[in-house]
């Protein structure tokens, strides 16, 4: 299910929580962003009852769909 619009700036710190309720791993991949870390990048699942926060700077300016 897609998530909410995420809007932010060239430079801002982004923190997104990733809290799993559901009874299956989860993850979270941005599509567009071509400079995250592979672990900020939906790699690693998030696993039922567990959360994770994804931190990057966003360091390209555009608008990415």
């Amino acid at each position: 299910m897609p998530g909410p619009e995420i809007r932010m700036k060239q430079g801002d710190l982004v923190r997104i929580t990733l809290h799993n309720t559901f009874d299956q791993p989860h993850t979270i991949h941005l599509h567009g962003i071509v400079s995250l870390a592979q672990r900020m990048d939906g790699l690693d699942p998030v696993l039922p009852g567990q959360s994770f926060t994804y931190q990057f700077v966003a360091t390209d300016a555009g608008t990415f769909a």
